[in-house]
């Protein structure tokens, strides 16, 4: 696997996670869930970092706007 490859998964793998991540977000007890285990403390500092382009933050949007 090259290089270039595995940036191109890594980016699949990514956006299947953010996905997974709104799509799951359903009630405010979901919401408490990924809280009491940081996620959302994380997805926060992802987002805003360098290395979030803008495909990941328009991804990561639903799940940082749940409430």
């Amino acid at each position: 696997m090259s290089v270039s490859d595995a940036i191109i998964q890594y980016k699949v793998e990514r956006a299947w996670v953010l996905g997974m991540m709104a799509d799951g977000l359903r009630e405010h007890l979901d919401y408490k869930i990924c809280e009491k285990r940081f996620a959302v403390k994380i997805l926060l500092t992802f987002f805003d970092s360098p290395l979030a382009d803008n495909q990941t933050q328009v991804a990561a949007r639903p799940s940082l706007t749940y409430y």
